[in-house]
């Protein structure tokens, strides 16, 4: 992969210096220093200093920083056409990237794609979508959305309110769409209640649909990791058994992709784990590499069938040229590199270090998927937790790793251009921050032998 990367690991090849500080948000890391470059893996300080970078959900960034055969496409499109309004979906370029996406999607049902210029506006078209479904039914009391707690589907006002925590969200209450919260079972490895909490959830949602699934529009999930939250991780089984649930009820079913697809999750859709397609798919600027806003919305055609689209929209659709350009050569770049083959190493990888990990009496439930892993760092005082916290972020940038910081979980999220070597280094250093980790953040002698 290294000949997508700059030739210059010092200077990086980029279109506009104002993209830099986009990719990498100095303001996610515990650190005094500015990130002035990105090339590949890796952010440079004002310095020069070369950190790893583990933190690319935070910025949406998935292959890796200013790459240059991508930028170089953006480039050339641009000396060639030197128009960069949007486009009709029947030009060559979209129709291009719809086959592209066509690919990837389960080839027993039929499919229609739409593209906006924004994933919140792709993902407020699958809810509008949903409402327009029921009424074409005379269902017109279908009104209520099911989510997860512990969910995030962004921040615009149509879907605030399928984000669990309500902190900032009374202000608006009269005005947001209807959501029920089901219980989230989040699990790890060898995670003694992971049934229990599952059956739980599964209780709780039947018990719910027992009552009010004549009032239920749709399902809304993220596909096996909710990544705002830690990456809170569920097991393909528990949501195998939602979606056969709500669709006994004739519920739709919607998978908020915006973050782990493209092929973060090893798959191209995290939904590809599951046994079950949703009837709708949505994907955001990972399709771009970050580079230019971008919302999809993939939609069974059973359910297009019998929607007026022509209500949903007052112009023609359209896509952003420039972007329908990114999107392409993101996806060549990802099947050239036999990207699926490296992403499942990936995962091989974290699963293997985060097991051993696991003995050191601090790290508490590991997991991972795909490209990600993630562990939680625990003190036992908790009146240390916030202190352990920071130690950690900084013995990381001490040793060149940038990682967001939480409360309590280190999330392992590299661009896919991260080498393995680099991985196993990643985990070499957290290894050895954890084993010399000072005595005071340990309250309790356990057996990790």
């Amino acid at each position: 992969m290294k000949k997508y990367l700059s030739q210059n690991d010092r200077v990086p090849r980029t279109i506009h210096t104002a993209m830099l500080k986009s990719h990498a948000k100095n303001a996610d890391f515990l650190n005094s220093f500015n990130i002035e470059k990105a090339a590949g893996s890796r952010l440079y300080n004002d310095a020069g200093k070369a950190f790893i970078d583990l933190s690319s959900l935070s910025t949406n960034n998935l292959i890796g920083h200013n790459i240059r055969d991508l930028h170089e496409a953006l480039l050339q499109h641009l000396r060639d056409n030197q128009l960069t309004a949007d486009i009709p979906l029947e030009h060559r370029l979209g129709q291009t990237l719809c086959q592209k996406l066509h690919q990837q999607l389960p080839s027993d049902t039929d499919w229609t794609i739409e593209f906006f210029h924004a994933d919140a506006c792709a993902f407020e078209h699958a809810l509008k979508t949903v409402y327009t479904y029921w009424q074409t039914r005379q269902q017109t009391k279908r009104r209520i959305f099911l989510s997860f707690a512990h969910s995030y589907h962004g921040e615009s006002l149509s879907c605030v309110n399928f984000n669990a925590s309500f902190a900032n969200h009374n202000p608006f209450q009269e005005f947001l769409i209807p959501t029920e919260h089901i219980p989230y079972p989040n699990t790890w490895f060898q995670d003694p209640d992971a049934r229990i909490k599952e059956q739980l959830a599964l209780g709780r949602l039947q018990e719910y649909l027992e009552e009010h699934h004549q009032d239920c529009a749709a399902l809304v999930l993220e596909p096996l990791l909710q990544t705002h939250h830690g990456m809170q991780a569920c097991r393909p089984d528990f949501l195998n058994a939602v979606i056969k649930l709500v669709r006994q009820y004739a519920i739709l079913v919607i998978a908020d992709e915006r973050l782990l697809s493209p092929m973060r999750s090893g798959h191209f859709f995290a939904s590809q784990y599951l046994s079950h397609a949703p009837d709708m798919i949505v994907t955001g600027s990972n399709m771009t590499n970050n580079l230019c806003p971008l919302g999809t919305t993939i939609i069974n055609d059973s359910i297009y069938a019998q929607v007026d689209t022509t209500s949903l929209r007052h112009t023609e659709p359209l896509i952003n040229q420039l972007a329908c350009v990114a999107a392409n050569r993101t996806l060549d770049l990802i099947e050239y590199n036999a990207m699926k083959n490296h992403v499942h190493q990936m995962q091989t990888l974290h699963a293997t270090r985060l097991h051993k990990l696991h003995k050191q009496p601090i790290v508490k439930n590991v997991r991972y998927l795909g490209s990600i892993g993630a562990f939680e760092l625990i003190c036992e005082d908790r009146s240390q937790q916030q202190r352990l916290i920071e130690w950690f972020h900084q013995q990381c940038v001490a040793r060149n790793l940038l990682l967001k910081p939480d409360q309590k979980n280190i999330c392992i999220t590299p661009p896919l251009c991260l080498s393995i070597d680099d991985l196993n280094l990643t985990y070499d250093i957290i290894e050895d921050i954890v084993e010399n980790l000072p005595l005071k953040y340990i309250t309790s002698c356990l057996d990790i032998s």
